[in-house]
């Protein structure tokens, strides 16, 4: 039969949904139709797009090591379940995965978030039994089926070698990560934070950073496991006989064996001893091998690097649940994309050149927590970017995020004008996994949060994603399509006929430009008209005017639709061209002929436009080259379109 498995990622499509794609051979047959098909055959269930052969293994050092078996051919009473879900069911095999079965057993006790995927039942085997995650219960293969469902996602077993076990909860809940260092400052109130989250039924796992291959899974005289993932599945504050308290705190090894924590509260210490029997069994304590264990909190924080925590946003929770914990966080997603040359800024080191035009997201913290005046920020930003077999994290590009305290809750996206006098309120690590996350105690008020790869012209989509008590709005600042001024000195439009000498043409180019009579088909007024701009200036010279540039000028101008510009109207022209060239060369810092794409933004703010995000990508394609630069021509035919297309609308 088919197997309906577990699997919810916003990042990682649903296969029971992704079978009518165009790369599935089950040509978009259902659950339901498939199972009817192997009962009418007689037959039992292959899975094509997953088959049982070295490419779903992808262990290249290990080919012909495993034998691909069914339940029924590995014991006499198979089951899917046993005796429920339980953390006990979770034990890790050969396969390198230990970030995934840390993610499993943290899911156990929230196993109703289960999303469905198909797959057969064939599984890898060794000696009989089998090969990777399988359950205490030898009848039992929930576990083992999951795992090869998550692996059928990410193409093989072996891509499953090495990872984040805050990935794998992530994908299995959908919830929002965020992970601690203990090396580093660690919070005054880390406890309080464990428990709260234990009670939101979070999903906790923590791990031994390995600083070599040598020491990848290598046993430390404490017992513990470095470069391995344990899952948090309890704390508390334990009262002793002697009337003091105690903080514990309760881990589980995924390998499901003895290989536990061996110093103070390990299941053999005398250190139960000051523990009442009552107490003891209300802490479920047991001196079995079966990898989970006991130790207090200052061992643990002493003992460990990172702590992972998995919130569970308030769709996946359980009114059990809800009720359990009291206060639920709300949160919010917004989708955006880092585009070359466009909105792929870099991060606050090029505040000059290009950090300003990132996506930015306006956040208004309404209500402080209760224990203090100001309110919790849970920030995750998540690249898209699909798993691989080889060098897993290398396909992960380095990104951050940086907040800052907005004066005014209704002002428009961060210029570069602004940035220079904004000091950031607060500012992520940047660092190349799939997501960065932080938790920000901010006082009420406005704020606005970047977004941004590290280095400029990145390209990637992302997800945003916040979790607190009480939102008011989270709403991207994509500029709106707006004519900020209808007298700004830019103007073509407001361009008078009467000025300064400075800005005007010469008596000589005056009367030039009388006999010009500019005309779209005109060869000679177009190389004219380039001449008078070029002249007397030694540092600016560029390609003579297409006819294309010609005819779109003359159309900006052109009110009586003659196809010509009077004296009046090319004095107009002139007086913004020269006008426009001034702010090129201004634009032009290496003195290379072009202006980038990241500047052009500030430009069309200067010349009194404010263009959507979707028609500034639309300009920039248009007149852009490859490397996002214009030309003068590139760069005036820009501003001319800009200036015919708001003559037409009406603003």
């Amino acid at each position: 039969m088919p197997f309906f498995i577990s699997e919810l990622d916003s990042n990682i499509p649903d296969v029971s949904t992704n079978t009518t794609g165009p790369f599935s051979r089950l040509h978009g047959k259902s659950y339901e139709q498939l199972k009817r098909e192997c009962l009418e055959r007689g037959h039992l269930f292959n899975d094509p797009d997953f088959p049982a052969n070295s490419a779903s293994l992808s262990l290249p050092d290990r080919i012909g090591r495993y034998t691909w078996k069914r339940p029924k051919d590995i014991c006499d009473d198979p089951r899917f379940l046993t005796a429920g879900i339980s953390r006990f069911d979770v034990k890790q095999g050969e396969l390198g995965d230990c970030w995934l079965a840390a993610g499993l057993v943290a899911l156990c006790d929230n196993h109703s978030l289960m999303q469905k995927v198909i797959i057969d039942d064939k599984l890898p085997t060794l000696y009989g039994g089998l090969a990777f995650i399988a359950s205490a219960d030898r009848t039992e293969f929930w576990s083992a089926l999951l795992e090869k469902a998550y692996a059928k996602l990410h193409g093989s077993y072996g891509a499953l070698e090495g990872g984040h076990a805050i990935e794998a909860m992530e994908d299995f809940t959908g919830g929002v990560c965020e992970w601690f260092e203990l090396r580093d400052k660690v919070p005054s109130d880390l406890a309080v934070i464990i428990t709260k989250a234990l009670d939101r039924s979070s999903l906790l796992s923590c791990a031994i950073e390995a600083q070599s291959s040598y020491e990848m899974e290598a046993e430390l005289t404490n017992g513990l496991i470095q470069g391995h993932a344990y899952t948090i599945n309890l704390i508390k504050n334990v009262s002793l006989l002697s009337g003091m308290t105690v903080t514990l705190i309760r881990l589980r090894n995924p390998w499901g064996n003895d290989k536990e924590w061996k110093l103070a509260w390990s299941d053999g210490s005398r250190e139960w001893s000051m523990v009442s029997t009552w107490e003891r069994e209300k802490l479920e304590f047991s001196r079995s091998a079966d990898g989970e264990f006991w130790m207090s909190f200052d061992d643990f924080v002493r003992s460990f690097d990172k702590l992972e925590i998995c919130n569970l946003g308030p769709d996946a929770l359980t009114d059990e649940i809800a009720e359990k914990s009291g206060k639920i966080w709300q949160m919010v997603q917004h989708e955006g994309e880092w585009i070359r040359n466009i909105t792929a800024g870099g991060c606050l080191n090029y505040w000059q050149t290009s950090f300003f035009s990132n996506p930015q997201f306006h956040l208004h913290v309404e209500s402080p927590d209760e224990d203090d005046d100001t309110g919790t920020v849970l920030v995750a930003l998540m690249q898209k970017k699909q798993h691989s077999i080889k060098m897993r994290t290398s396909k992960y590009i380095t990104i951050g995020f940086a907040v800052f305290k907005l004066d005014d809750p209704n002002m428009g996206p961060l210029n570069k004008s602004c940035l220079r006098s904004k000091r950031p309120k607060c500012t992520s690590e940047f660092i190349n996994l799939r997501e960065v996350s932080h938790r920000y105690k901010l006082e009420p008020g406005a704020y606005c949060i970047i977004p941004s790869t590290f280095e400029p012209d990145l390209e990637r989509e992302f997800i945003l994603r916040l979790e607190m008590d009480d939102f008011t709005s989270v709403i991207e600042k994509n500029p709106e399509m707006v004519e900020e001024s209808d007298d700004s000195e830019w103007d073509v439009g407001s361009a008078s006929s009467e000025g300064d000498d400075s800005s005007d043409a010469g008596s000589g180019q005056q009367d030039g430009a009388r006999d010009l009579g500019l005309d779209s088909s005109m060869l000679s007024g177009i190389n004219r008209l380039h001449h008078l701009l070029v002249s007397g200036d030694d540092d600016f010279s560029f390609d003579k005017f297409n006819v294309d540039v010609c005819r779109s000028m003359v159309a900006m101008l052109d009110n009586d639709r003659t196809g010509k510009l009077s004296f009046g109207e090319f004095k107009k022209l002139w007086r913004s061209l020269k006008k426009w060239v001034k702010i090129f060369l201004d634009s032009d810092i290496d003195q290379k002929g072009f202006v980038r794409s990241f500047q052009l933004r500030e430009i069309l703010k200067m010349v009194g436009y404010t263009v959507s995000n979707q028609t500034f990508q639309t300009l920039v394609m248009r007149y852009g080259d490859p490397d996002g630069r214009l030309n003068f021509q590139d760069f005036l035919q820009c501003l001319v379109r800009l200036n015919n297309m708001f003559g037409k609308l009406t603003i």
